[in-house]
């Protein structure tokens, strides 16, 4: 279907096509609900929660978003859409189309669903700094160790070429070999 002819499942307003942070997607002019395929979905999301992380703080509470109810009819293809709770949560309730793997999103869930995922990418980011910089520690300690190991073992099982290899790595890093 074009366009022109997809209708808003609240209303029954005809669907804009266009692109959103490089995204296509399909919006209502009245209730500002939108259209999206689910692939397109991410990409969305990533490029909305940059935009909030500089004007919102991420700790800013989400309240539940008023739920304007399930059994919409998916514009697309007049499936029966699910209704669930994004991320399993039912702060968030939306739309989605299995048969044509589209969502409607209205325009509060997509705000919130932005906030959920830079939230998520926030502490993705910090987590993977605390255990890069924990790996540093550990290796510090410990790697000059476990690659003498690895070059008995190397040497014991005759695999020169290994052995020769983890040599050349333990010099590289400790100068007292």
């Amino acid at each position: 279907m074009s366009g022109s002819r997809l209708k808003c499942p609240r209303d029954g307003t005809v669907l804009d096509a266009g692109t959103f942070h490089g995204q296509l997607l399909f919006k209502c002019s009245t209730c500002n609900g939108a259209f999206v395929e689910q692939r397109f979905l991410l990409p969305l999301l990533k490029a909305l929660g940059k935009d909030i992380r500089h004007a919102v703080p991420l700790d800013y509470p989400i309240d539940t978003i008023s739920d304007k109810g399930g059994g919409l009819l998916c514009p697309r293809c007049a499936a029966t859409m699910e209704h669930y709770g994004y991320m399993g949560d039912r702060h968030i309730m939306i739309d989605s189309c299995s048969a044509c793997r589209h969502m409607w999103v209205d325009a509060e869930e997509l705000g919130g669903m932005s906030l959920l995922y830079a939230r998520g990418e926030r502490f993705g980011a910090d987590r993977r700094a605390r255990d890069q910089s924990r790996a540093g520690d550990f290796y510090s300690l410990f790697d000059s160790h476990v690659l003498r190991v690895a070059l008995e073992i190397g040497l014991l099982a005759g695999c020169v070429q290994t052995a020769f290899m983890l040599y050349f790595v333990l010099l590289s890093r400790d100068k007292d070999l």
